[in-house]
């Protein structure tokens, strides 16, 4: 299902985007920020991959795109 799997990529930026506002002040060094920082990377590249599969699909694809919009921004 579309939405399910939308869903999943922008959780996957907002929990990111959570996690690392908590931790950056306190992190002793980059390495303990990098998964996150790539499940950053990971939940855009999804909704991406959704964009692509609900264009060829023929659905619309106002929310996906819209999710896109707020992920650039967290990111």
């Amino acid at each position: 299902m579309v939405v399910a799997e939308v869903l999943t990529g922008i959780a996957l930026i907002t929990k990111s985007v959570e996690f690392l506002k908590k931790t950056v002040g306190t992190a002793k060094d980059i390495s303990s920020l990098a998964g996150q920082i790539d499940d950053l990377f990971e939940g855009s590249k999804q909704l991406k991959s959704e964009e692509r599969k609900a264009r060829k699909e023929g659905q619309s694809i106002t929310e996906i795109v819209i999710n896109q919009q707020l992920a650039a921004e967290h990111i």
